[in-house]
């Protein structure tokens, strides 16, 4: 993931928060919804199409975006030339080798993905956030630009798999920069999509807060989808 720095002149007719829209997955309607406080960028208009252009570079050849959304407030001050760099992200997206195959049961892939994630990352199955908070810390210490590490399974619940990560990444205006990644792997109507949120690394308790929030966005992501 890129955070983008762009400045442009000011439109009056944005996308607006609150609002839902329907995406093609495979041969799945699914109905993605905007999180409070947070507004889609357009695919049409400047300096939103760059960002667009921005993440699916980074992207190409594993996953699909499907919408990306910003921060109210920081959008319109980016948009105006008043902020250079989007802090807080929120991302739909889906692996491209996935799009066409349907998952009937979600509990099963869920518990798959978390299965994956905690071997991969030798994650302890007891006390797994105090272990997830200790590795934020320790990650946040060692991490080099250009590096991301996965933090491991933040919770699991029967419908979806939350992980975190952190990643330190060189920005458009040349700075190095930490960010705070938990994402969700859930499956809506039968097909697997990842669900992401990033925030600047301020500390190890923001997966925390990430992550209350990450829930509440999933649930309203699946109410909208029943």
């Amino acid at each position: 993931m890129v955070s983008v720095a762009i400045g442009m002149i000011a439109c009056s007719c944005w996308p607006v928060v609150g609002w839902a829209k329907d995406v093609s997955v495979g041969d799945a309607a699914i109905t993605l919804v905007a999180q409070p406080g947070y507004c889609s960028m357009s695919r049409e208009r400047q300096p939103d199409v760059r960002a667009w252009q921005l993440v699916e570079t980074t992207l190409k050849g594993r996953n699909r975006l499907l919408d990306l959304l910003a921060d109210c407030k920081e959008l319109s001050d980016w948009r105006t030339g008043q902020r250079q760099l989007l802090d807080h992200l929120v991302q739909y997206q889906v692996a491209l080798k996935l799009e066409g195959h349907a998952f009937p049961n979600a509990t099963p892939a869920v518990r798959s993905v978390c299965a994956a994630t905690r071997k991969f990352g030798k994650q302890r199955l007891q006390d797994i956030f105090a272990d997830v908070r200790e590795r934020m810390a320790q990650a946040s210490s060692t991490i080099r630009v250009g590096e991301h590490k996965i933090l491991g399974v933040l919770d699991e619940t029967p419908t979806a798999c939350f992980v975190g990560l952190l990643q330190s990444i060189k920005t458009e205006l040349g700075k190095s920069k930490q960010q705070a990644v938990v994402y969700a792997t859930l499956v809506v109507r039968e097909r697997l999509i990842f669900f992401y949120r990033f925030a600047p690394y301020a500390s190890p308790d923001v997966p925390a807060a990430m992550l209350r929030a990450l829930k509440v966005d999933v649930n309203a992501l699946l109410k909208a989808n029943e």
